[in-house]
């Protein structure tokens, strides 16, 4: 019934805009505009396809000893009625399906479904710009705050990682913009219409830019407050979670040079333990002018482990709200912010503006021996004597991005993990391999 009222509600404002004296018309190549007098209505959407093949690790964990592919699509329609540039009503449905993979829902029972999410409402929310320099956006939306590394949507993901239900508040002008999001994050469960939200969970989040200086500068502040009493102090007693985070990224570009510095400090309370953690992520890049505009990216990431498990400290990073997909950390998954040093090196090369290629070379270590190796989201080893090194692994990966058309782009990848000494030395260490290949149509 609610897809059958959805529907006649796009049939009722398509039929509202198409009188005598309203025009239609594509906008750009690809989408749809609808527009009478200072309204207007834009309808578009993207279908992505993609196949994926892993070996010796799936969505859950690394060592299985076997193969994994299927096959993932996604479909999004996106509605957004404007007025006046100062109303913005915008909805966006999605639907997530997946094909041969071996987990059903049930895997995913209470979580995050990462595959498997049909027709559901991703994003609906209303944009009131009062003047120019002020906007309110209230309801279902996706965040992004310092390139992903504070905010991350994970549209990776076939469902996406973090959509939130919030109060989104936005002000600029020639010195400074600020921003102050409330609000708490929904989990895609394919037996919900529309996705609940993470119960007894919400977040606080002031993001400002300062300008006019000779360098690009951010300072953050987010909280994390979890009242539901689900998380387990080093004493074994169950307690709340209220965990802030306060942190500033600093950018300077020369030329062709570019340099970034971002630092975030973790401190609140966890169950009964205090919380203080950090992490860091800095990087350097240099672009040539050159045949293929080629572009080196040396990046260093840095989060915090725990190294005493006894102290009523906890001082594991937990990498804020950070997305975790493609190139942030590993296209395998296999590293996050958190309880690691992670080196890595990144070349892209443009034969054409078209074509797109790159390859990055990673290599991880553990910040503290007894804490665990973490997947986003998971610990996947742990050796609480620590005895089992530091050296998780290397990971190589090569990327081809193609734009065949304004409304078609093909993306495919070759990634290798290769496991060093702790993982090794705490159980199955096979070589994982992963491949790809997608297509998006954009409409």
């Amino acid at each position: 019934m609610k897809r059958i009222l959805f529907l006649a509600l796009i049939l009722l404002a398509i039929e509202g805009f198409s009188q005598n004296d309203s025009s239609v018309k594509p906008k750009g190549q690809n989408h749809l505009s609808f527009q009478k007098g200072k309204s207007e209505l834009v309808i578009s959407g993207t279908y992505r396809l993609r196949g994926e093949i892993q070996q010796n690790f799936d969505a859950k964990t690394y060592g299985t000893s076997g193969s994994e592919d299927f096959l993932l699509s996604r479909l999004r329609l996106d509605l957004e009625y404007r007025f006046a540039n100062r109303l913005k009503l915008f909805t966006e449905i999605q639907d997530s399906r997946v094909a041969g993979s071996s987990f059903t829902d049930a895997d995913f029972q209470d979580k995050n479904n990462p595959f498997h999410d049909p027709f559901d409402i991703n994003k609906l929310y209303v944009s009131y710009k009062p003047i120019d320099s002020l906007e309110f956006i209230v309801g279902r939306q996706a965040l992004n705050l310092a390139n992903r590394r504070v905010f991350g949507p994970g549209d990776w993901g076939n469902t996406g990682r973090y959509i939130w239900d919030a109060v989104n508040i936005r002000y600029a002008n020639k010195y400074f913009s600020t921003q102050a999001i409330f609000g708490y994050n929904i989990i895609h469960q394919p037996d919900f219409f529309s996705n609940r939200n993470k119960e007894n969970a919400n977040t606080f989040a002031s993001f400002n830019t300062i300008k006019n200086l000779p360098f690009s500068l951010d300072i953050f502040y987010v909280n994390k407050y979890d009242h539901s009493e689900n998380y387990m102090g080093e004493n074994g007693i169950s307690g709340d979670m209220n965990s802030s985070y306060l942190g500033g990224r600093i950018q300077k570009s020369v030329r062709n040079l570019n340099w970034m510095f971002l630092y975030a400090y973790q401190f609140g309370r966890y169950a009964s333990d205090r919380i203080s953690a950090q992490g860091i992520t800095t990087q350097l890049s240099y672009k040539f002018n050159i045949n293929w505009k080629p572009q080196i990216l040396l990046t260093y990431i840095y989060g915090s482990g725990d190294g005493n498990p006894k102290d009523g400290k906890k001082q594991t990073f937990d990498g804020i709200f950070s997305g975790a997909d493609t190139d942030l950390y590993s296209w395998m998954n296999f590293a996050f912010w958190k309880n690691i040093h992670q080196v890595r090196a990144d070349l892209i090369l443009n034969p054409t503006k078209k074509v797109s290629i790159r390859s990055e070379y990673h290599a991880y270590f553990l910040d503290k021996k007894n804490d665990a190796w973490y997947f986003p989201g998971k610990a996947v080893r742990i050796d609480k004597l620590g005895q089992s090194g530091s050296f998780i692994g290397q990971e190589t990966d090569f990327t081809v991005k193609v734009k065949v058309f304004s409304w078609l782009q093909f993306l495919s990848g070759y990634c290798i993990f290769i496991p060093g000494e702790f993982v090794e030395n705490t159980g199955a260490s096979p070589v994982a391999r992963w491949a790809f290949g997608e297509l998006t149509f954009s409409f």
